[in-house]
């Protein structure tokens, strides 16, 4: 994919939007430094694959404008988040990317006739910039939780978007959340209690811990547990939550961030034991990279080798892709593969799915400079 001179790559993912039984990458775009790209800010670039494995030039489509993200002192929105579900139970994943008032959906369609619908936050503040699909209320209808965080919103916390048979999302609540941006968000079920969780990490002043909401299944989440980072981490980065410990269906924790020595980084994993994450992290296997620089900026579970069991996927600062593979319960020694420079930390600039037609699956990152960065896997291995 060529340079992106006039726009900013930010975030991708991966999901079989048109129902063809192929993987496609979706990279949404926000605003570069020179100024307005009317035809290339705030769009989904949708790649669709084809039948013998190639992704074919770029759909364009508008999901924001301007307009929709400047803010009231002028100053325009930079960053957004992009996730995929089906929301409407019709069998094809759609698209959710996050707008400074709330989010735009972008339903999967096997003509490919798509058709963006805005969902506005009845708060009024500022959302979009990290969410996860989860069913709070556990009515069967997936939900959306968001967490709000500019400077410009009279009240921090975090948005939940309830799903429902008409998909309007109309039914909303806030949940008071810590005052700081930057956040990470993911989720899984931390206490064994078959109710998920919500984690936030946060990347600026709060930076030293992450913070567990546990839900209540009924839509809120009122208990909070907070996790101070291991004194090994100068700055918490990222997290991850999924089933690190040998598929015994309990999720796991996993804190990133630059270490203390200045070796490129550290990961520590907090396992789940009797519905209780452990006090004592476990140091992980990470491999020091040649550029020091190069630190975890996000990380995200997923089976990359098709086994079963949870793998951790990081992308490093400098463009580096960090796999640590699940095996006999634990996270393996971590393997770097070279990337181009420059990438995102948080939010959601890495992905993984099937992007080649040959089985294994890919990894998927959005970068700045080049667009659409892809990772073949090789014998399902990466």
């Amino acid at each position: 994919m060529p340079v992106w001179p006039n726009t900013w790559p930010d975030v991708v993912a991966v999901a079989d939007i048109d129902g063809d039984g192929r993987d496609d990458a979706i990279v949404a775009t926000t605003r570069a430094d020179q100024g307005n790209n009317p035809g290339n800010d705030w769009r989904l670039y949708v790649f669709h694959q084809t039948a013998n494995g190639s992704l074919i030039a770029p759909l364009v489509i508008p999901y924001s404008s301007l307009v929709e993200e400047t803010f009231a002192s002028g100053g325009v929105r930079g960053r957004t988040a992009i996730a995929t579900a089906d929301l409407n139970a019709d069998g094809i994943a759609d698209i959710v990317v996050g707008r400074r008032t709330g989010l735009s959906i972008l339903y999967g369609s096997r003509d490919r006739a798509y058709s963006i619908k805005r969902i506005e936050n009845a708060a009024g503040v500022i959302s979009g910039d990290s969410f996860v699909f989860v069913d709070a209320d556990r009515d069967g209808h997936l939900d959306i939780a968001s967490q709000n965080q500019t400077s410009e919103q009279t009240q921090w916390g975090l948005t939940l978007y309830f799903g429902d048979q008409a998909g309007s999302y109309s039914r909303q609540h806030l949940e008071p959340t810590s005052s700081d941006g930057d956040v990470e968000l993911a989720r899984g079920d931390l206490n064994g209690d078959g109710v998920l969780d919500l984690v936030l990490a946060f990347g600026q002043g709060l930076s030293a811990r992450a913070e567990i909401l546990f839900g209540d299944g009924a839509g809120q989440f009122p208990i909070k547990s907070i996790f101070q980072k291991p004194a090994g981490l100068q700055r918490l980065t990222t997290i991850a939550v999924g089933d690190f410990s040998g598929s015994d269906g309990r999720d796991d924790l996993v804190m990133a961030g630059n270490d203390t020595s200045f070796s490129g980084g550290k990961y520590y994993l907090f396992r789940q034991v009797n519905g209780v994450l452990t006090a004592t992290p476990e140091l992980l296997p990470s491999t020091a990279p040649t550029d020091t620089a190069d630190i975890p900026d996000t990380m995200i579970a997923a089976d990359l080798n098709g086994d079963g069991k949870k793998d951790l996927i990081s992308l490093r600062s400098g463009g580096l892709i960090g796999y640590f593979e699940q095996l006999n319960m634990a996270l393996s020694q971590e393997k770097l593969s070279a990337g181009p420079y420059a990438t995102w930390g948080g939010m959601t600039p890495i992905a993984v799915g099937e992007l080649s037609g040959d089985g294994c699956k890919d990894v998927a990152t959005a970068n700045y400079n080049q667009g659409l960065v892809i990772w073949r896997g090789s014998g399902c291995t990466p």
